[in-house]
């Protein structure tokens, strides 16, 4: 969407195909200024659905502008990907008893008491 557009007519935000941009900025706490209501002869209602349609292909085809791509990010706090081979695991298919049930429940305890 062309912002320069917009500045000269905001009440491109009325146009049902991109309300959901002027109810997104309202949502942010941005006004909107009302839709100005004027007599519209044919020429302009069909003039209005060919300007809808081009600003719908600009939302469609927006790529971010040469400034932006120039930036550079900062991604000191990016976690890198875990690039250690999967450890094994035990066994998928293994039916746990009653017995493996008090081992790991005692296992647990003593986990918990070392932390205190």
């Amino acid at each position: 969407m062309d912002l320069h557009r917009l500045n000269q007519d905001p009440s491109i935000l009325h146009i049902k195909e991109i309300r959901f941009l002027c109810e997104w900025v309202e949502s942010m706490v941005g006004k909107i200024p009302p839709a100005v209501h004027k007599t519209k002869s044919e020429d302009n209602i069909k003039e209005e659905k060919t300007d809808s349609k081009k600003v719908e292909e600009n939302i469609k085809t927006d790529k971010p502008s040469s400034e932006e791509s120039g930036l550079e990010i900062d991604d000191e706090s990016v976690i890198e990907p875990d690039t250690d081979t999967p450890q094994e695991m035990g066994d998928k298919n293994v039916e746990h008893t009653e017995k493996m049930m008090v081992s790991s429940s005692n296992y647990r305890s003593q986990c918990y008491h070392l932390r205190l």
